[in-house]
């Protein structure tokens, strides 16, 4: 999940504003597609830790709720609360 999030969301294998260390070499055609292909594996690896550091680190502080307070919070709060929202949302329209 991290690595399709970081490919999807962070540019994949891309260096951060196109930045690649490789080509402060002046290196053959050759050695500098491998330096690049390398590099680019390197920019994939460390987005994807990244995400995964972070999306560990918000799953471990992020408490757990009890499922009966959650239903209660939904069924009391969520579902008034959107029927409301739809009832105004439906004079809005009639009236305009």
């Amino acid at each position: 999940m991290s690595a399709f999030m970081a490919t999807i969301f962070l540019g994949g294998y891309n260096a951060p504003f196109g930045l690649y260390i490789s080509n402060l070499f002046n290196t053959p055609v050759i050695i500098h597609e491998i330096m690049i292909n390398i590099e680019q594996f390197f920019w994939l690896i460390i987005k994807t830790g990244c995400l995964l550091l972070l999306i560990m680190w918000i799953r471990a502080t992020y408490p757990r709720f009890k499922i009966d307070k959650t239903l209660e919070f939904c069924w009391h709060i969520l579902i008034p609360v959107a029927l409301v929202n739809l009832l105004i949302i439906c004079l809005v329209r009639g009236l305009l």
